[in-house]
């Protein structure tokens, strides 16, 4: 009957889900939450966006999404991310700005409902998104939605 092979099927996707979980806390050597070194020199520094040399942040928490069917890849899916907020020295706050008053397709600066509408602007018409859906999660106002652990709060300070 069909929903015994959907139980069955949710059964075997949980086992990989929990795999999952599993790697992302303890094994996961490109996302270790105490070194995202990587994720700035990659994403900022090897692209000219800044020039900076080292970075703190403060871990505020986990984002998880319900497990659903992920029309995509046709599967189950349980989206996870750790949300993390950018502590910048005087000189680093300096350059984001300087930063926010040069036009660039590299990144924006959103205010919180320019995120939760997705980049729309009806006022100009610009209908088009161009902020990811999965970027609200960030907002300061969303951080009491966050999965809580024992690492919240701690501050990494780490060269890029």
């Amino acid at each position: 009957d069909e929903s015994s092979r959907d139980d069955y099927r949710l059964r075997i996707e949980n086992k990989y889900l929990r795999k999952f979980m599993k790697r992302f806390d303890h094994e996961a050597s490109r996302e270790c939450i105490d070194n995202l070194s990587r994720e700035f020199k990659e994403e900022l520094i090897d692209t000219s966006i800044v020039n900076w040399d080292r970075i703190s942040y403060r871990y505020c928490g986990r984002h998880i999404t319900e497990l659903h069917w992920g029309e995509h890849f046709q599967c189950y899916e349980l989206l996870l991310a750790d949300i993390i907020e950018l502590l910048p020295t005087p000189e680093q706050e300096n350059d984001l700005i300087n930063m926010m008053g040069q036009p660039s397709e590299s990144y924006c600066f959103a205010t919180a409902d320019e995120i939760i509408s997705l980049g729309i602007d009806t006022n100009r018409g610009n209908l088009r998104e161009t902020i990811a859906d999965h970027t609200a999660k960030i907002i300061q106002e969303n951080e009491g939605k966050l999965i809580k652990n024992k690492d919240v709060g701690k501050i990494y300070s780490v060269t890029v």
